[in-house]
């Protein structure tokens, strides 16, 4: 029998018995499953692995680095927990956030496990305590190091690191947990994760310069995310251990949408309201040591007029009389004390059931383990819809039922979809300004106004990086330089070294905290070195557009200084990146409002859900297709002709939803997505005009199409609308009538289209003689318009313009 017993002194430990890795000898599976379930009885309490838990501690044991998507739930810590006992060594974890360096410490500590070391500003506030903890590092003294990815870029951790393999104790394992961090396309990107995998294999190496297996950890991850995590991590591709299901059939999922003049605080009530009728619970806000029903409140503002947790604690306390306490990232107004602590002994009182009800920002929350998580209730728009599910996937751990619920409060649908549609960062920002009433907003204006504040202005995005290559002299030459920061500009020029990374420019950097610095490492610059990182970046994320980045590059050229040169290289990946990255985080954003709108049981969310998350029947193909860097539409029509029913539709829609998260643009996801929606089972044929606008408009903006791929393909939905889908004619004559006057203007794409209306499938059904007639008074106002401007610019009248525009609007 093993459990833990106090002992009134800390032990030294005395782990060099080892010097070289050794891998795990071949075993059958089964026979190595069996030996591995020993110990899982023996020291953590469990009966047999969850699914994919024991392959995973196995590929880890033959020094293998590993990629694991799991689900919320599914143990992902565990198999880091076993592997690391189990070899010689000590284990490293990388968390995002301290709440859940906590977690695990506490969790390791139920187990007997007490030989953890976090490190966090909040465990080294003084010079004594820092000293005290990196001299116990070196010494070998822990089993498990747990620290945030800044640690790995300070100076005396990496020396600390250093020290342990000069005394031959070398880290077994390094485990980067919450992983999709390290992208920029996921909906969680930190810089600091950025050359993780280049800190691990050059800091945590043995005495024979051999590096640990890499283990990455997430819940849920886009196609592009677990590119980048490979290719930042170095890790293959075919190392991904992935869920075959993500479903959690203990979660029950709702949405409660506000309607406009409503009060969301009220809506709020009644749904707090419900939960003891639904659990038949009567004390059910009560604090009963594990029997607590535990909830949380997700909020998306710290100080929000209302949606705030200091707000929504007090309605909390009101509504239902239980105890009701607070986390976010930064201290709440009005709050007194150290906040790092509040928030610490807050977060500790509801993991111990002491109180009940936890009202949080996002800051809480990822990879946190308390099994009796009852319910949690989203009060605002979720970021994304991997975000709902990993969030909403904190209720529940226990396996027994819980209730995920999302408040949705939207003032207009049709602004809403004006501002995450086809318009350009800067229009959008113009336009957001000009909408942004006190009395009109919402959770899509919220979501936006920390959007828009995310992708500030590019101009600013480049004199960060002017203001970062100011401080290199020669970069003809390896050099190191230092770039000073405040608290306030920490975040920008961070960034800014990101992105000089990104091309090549910058090899890698180290933080000083206390000198507030950024110590930088570049070697000589070599422009075609650096236009090919650019491109291999491009190739493995949006491969469709490396050809017209390529072109664009071309006029980069070394006449003037590396300096100016390498400026505008950056330049040009900021461009990218406010161009697509913008993009796809817009398109997160609009995938969350969509589901919120449109699913209204528990059923149609779960199988939005899952049809996001999970690899779909047709997720081979779509890959090989974005894959290609030639884009053919008629592969994407024989794609969309294998649809059979609504069930494959929706499919197909939620797969081509999640892959456009990352392509969003790409005109063949687009016309995938548009002609799904027209033929699922409750098609919103406005979604589906936007969609295949988009396609058309894109295909000859964004990667210069041939208009007679275009044509064809108007042709083609129009015969899929006459034997198919009656539905999709409407959506498509309203699309080519919005489509741009530039593309208007490409021979026979909509002369094509309207020719086609004519025909009898066509011309007798009323909406799409509305959208013939639309389009004749477009026409007519398009000539009118003409007309005036000649008017105005031969007899100097403007007048004139504004009074027909005025009589035809």
């Amino acid at each position: 029998i093993i459990r833990p017993a106090y002992v009134p002194v800390r032990f030294s430990a005395s782990l060099g018995l080892q010097t070289s890795r050794k891998a795990l000898s071949p075993l059958q599976h089964d026979d190595a499953e069996s030996a591995l379930t020993v110990f899982l009885q023996n020291i953590f309490r469990k009966l047999q692995f969850q699914p994919l838990q024991a392959r995973a501690v196995l590929k880890i044991l033959h020094q293998d680095d590993c990629i694991v998507l799991l689900p919320t739930g599914a143990g992902k810590s565990l198999i880091y927990q076993l592997a690391g006992l189990l070899m010689p060594g000590i284990t490293v974890i990388i968390d995002p956030i301290i709440a859940l360096i906590e977690d695990q410490v506490d969790s390791l500590a139920t187990y007997g496990i007490d030989r953890t070391a976090s490190i966090s500003h909040a465990d080294t506030r003084s010079r004594s305590a820092s000293d005290h903890l990196l001299r116990r590092i070196k010494q070998g003294d822990y089993y498990f190091i747990f620290h945030t990815p800044e640690r790995l870029l300070n100076p005396q951790f990496r020396s600390a690191l250093t020290a342990l393999r000069s005394a031959e104790i070398f880290i077994n394992l390094a485990v980067i947990d919450e992983a999709h961090c390290v992208s920029e396309w996921g909906h969680d990107f930190r810089a600091a994760y950025l050359s993780l995998g280049h800190n691990i294999r050059k800091h945590c190496r043995d005495s024979n310069d051999k590096s640990p297996p890499i283990l990455a950890l997430t819940g849920t991850a886009s196609r592009t995310v677990r590119k980048d995590m490979s290719a930042d991590l170095a890790i293959e591709d075919e190392s991904l251990i992935r869920a075959e299901s993500f479903d959690r059939k203990e979660l029950t999922f709702a949405i409660k949408r506000v309607s406009p003049g409503e009060d969301p605080e009220a809506v709020l009530s009644g749904v707090l309201n419900t939960l003891p009728r639904r659990f038949k619970v009567q004390e059910f806000f009560n604090a009963a040591g594990r029997n607590t029903a535990s909830g949380i409140i997700f909020c998306p503002t710290v100080n929000g007029w209302k949606n705030g947790v200091i707000n929504v604690r007090d309605l909390v306390r009101s509504e239902t009389g239980a105890k009701t306490t607070i986390y976010s990232g930064k201290s709440p107004k009005g709050i007194s004390g150290n906040w790092d602590e509040i928030k610490r002994a807050n977060a500790k009182d509801f993991k111990n059931n002491r109180i009940p009800v936890l009202v949080a920002t996002k800051a809480y929350g990822m990879g946190i383990d308390k099994p009796n998580i009852r319910y949690t209730v989203h009060f605002g728009l979720p970021g994304s819809l991997e975000a709902f599910y990993q969030e909403a996937g904190r209720a529940g751990r226990d396996r027994k039922h819980a209730q995920c619920t999302i408040i949705f409060h939207e003032y207009d649908p049709r602004r809403s979809d004006q501002l995450l549609g086809n318009i350009d960062l800067e229009a959008l920002r113009k336009r957001f300004q000009e909408l942004d009433k006190k009395s009109t907003r919402d959770d899509v204006m919220l979501a936006l106004w920390f959007h828009l504040n995310g992708f500030n202005e590019e101009e600013q995005a480049v004199q960060d990086v002017e203001h970062v290559l100011q401080h290199a002299e020669d970069m003809s030459v390896a050099q190191e330089f230092e770039v000073p920061f405040n608290e306030g500009r920490k975040e920008r020029y961070e960034k800014a070294i990101y992105r000089l990374f990104r091309v090549g420019v910058v090899d890698s950097y180290k933080v000083h905290f206390g000198a507030s610095k950024f110590v930088i490492q570049a070697s000589p610059f070599d422009l075609e070195k650096s236009k090919k990182k650019f491109l291999d970046y491009l190739e493995a994320s949006q491969p469709a557009k490396v050809k017209k980045w390529k072109d664009d590059l071309e006029e980069i050229n070394s006449e003037n200084s590396n300096g100016v040169v390498a400026l505008a290289l950056t330049k040009k990946l900021i461009e990218f990146t406010y161009g697509v990255i913008e993009r796809s985080r817009r398109r997160m954003i609009l995938e969350s409002v969509r589901l919120a709108r449109q699913a209204k049981s528990d059923a149609e969310i779960r199988d939005r859900l899952l049809n996001y998350l999970q690899e779909g029947l047709h997720m081979n193909r779509i890959e090989q297709l974005i894959d290609d860097p030639d884009i053919n539409l008629n592969d994407w029509w024989e794609l969309i002709h294998k649809l059979q029913t609504s069930v494959d539709a929706a499919d197909l829609q939620m797969l081509c939803a999640k892959a456009l998260e990352s392509y969003p643009d790409h005109p063949g996801l687009l016309l995938a997505r548009g002609v799904a929606e027209a033929m699922s089972k409750k098609p919103d044929y406005h979604v589906s005009t936007q969609e295949i606008e988009r396609a058309l408009t894109t295909g000859i903006r964004e990667y210069k199409l041939q208009p007679e791929q275009l044509v064809e393909t108007v042709d083609n939905m129009f015969d899929f609308a006459r034997s198919r889908i009656p539905g999709l004619g409407s959506p498509l004559v309203t699309a080519l009538i919005r489509l741009p006057d530039e593309l208007s203007g490409v021979p026979d794409l909509v002369q094509k289209g309207f020719s086609r209306t004519a025909e009898d499938e066509f011309r007798k059904r009323p909406d799409i003689q509305m959208a013939r007639a639309t389009h004749k008074y477009r026409t007519i106002v398009s000539r009118l318009e003409g007309i005036t401007n000649k008017m105005a610019h031969r007899y100097g009248v403007p007048e004139i313009r504004q009074t027909l525009y005025g009589s035809t609007e």
